[in-house]
């Protein structure tokens, strides 16, 4: 634990440095940029002036992750973020009539191969004036609940939804 705690502590105090650095360099890529707008500067100073900035981005996402990983991994679990994901994104979709809702959920696992977990509902509101839907829910990956995150899940499940309206996940 305390190892854990120190690696943490340690990207804390290289947050600063790191954001610091990101900042300079967007002022040094977009003045880059205006000075190629006014012919004053090539396209490849502008791309090398890119590069150090998303590779500085880089570095300071690495280690704020890396801070994080002390605390998510600790000493159990160390393979967690392998299967139950570093982000999520998603869409939604509600029919203008309000009847059918659907929505897609993509949750990114760690590593830099095209892994995702999927997560896909498709709902039927039974009443115009209510908010019940019967609704068919799929998942398709690692990670669903914490107590078998490792084990792959390929699951279809249909039931009642009591959805509010004022209050979207997206």
């Amino acid at each position: 634990m305390n190892e854990a705690l120190a690696d943490c502590q340690a990207a804390v105090e290289k947050h600063d440095y790191y954001h610091r650095q990101v900042e300079v360099l967007k002022d040094a890529y977009r003045g880059t940029h205006e000075l190629m707008d006014n012919g004053k500067a090539s396209y490849l100073e502008v791309l090398t002036a890119q590069e150090t900035l998303l590779n500085a981005q880089l570095n300071e996402a690495t280690n704020m992750y890396n801070g994080a990983l002390g605390i998510i991994d600790g000493q159990q679990n160390k393979d967690i973020l392998k299967y139950c994901g570093i982000f999520q994104a998603g869409s939604q979709f509600i029919s203008a009539d309000r009847r059918w809702v659907a929505d897609v959920t993509f949750v990114k696992r760690q590593g830099w191969n095209l892994n995702f977990n999927t997560i896909v509902n498709v709902g039927f509101r039974v009443s115009k004036r209510d908010n019940q839907y019967l609704m068919l829910h799929f998942y398709d990956g690692y990670g669903e609940n914490l107590l078998d995150y490792n084990k792959y899940h390929c699951r279809l499940r249909v039931g009642l939804l009591i959805r509010p309206n004022f209050f979207s996940d997206f």
